[in-house]
């Protein structure tokens, strides 16, 4: 996913998202409903019945949940929030 949204920054004379880690995070707040989908139901059980269950917000077995693929590249398909190495 990462490449595709590196492969249209290119095509745009955008450089490369580079390390993408620290950017997530500090978007997570503002914008989770276009970057993910909360999972807020099932469990992780498998053939027994312990395992962690979905909640909302994060979860162990779903993360920050599923991804929007549009939402993403919306987001990083410009330098509006452009990360500096320190």
């Amino acid at each position: 996913m990462i490449s595709l949204i590196n492969e249209y920054r290119f095509n745009h004379q955008l450089k490369s998202l580079g390390f993408i880690n620290n950017r997530i995070y500090d978007l997570y707040n503002n914008n989770y409903n276009q970057m993910f989908t909360d999972i807020t139901t099932g469990t992780s059980a498998f053939q027994c019945n312990e395992g962690f269950k979905n909640t909302k917000g994060y979860d162990i077995q779903s993360g920050f949940g599923e991804i929007k693929f549009d939402g993403w590249l919306k987001i990083f398909s410009n330098d509006s929030y452009e990360y500096i190495d320190e």
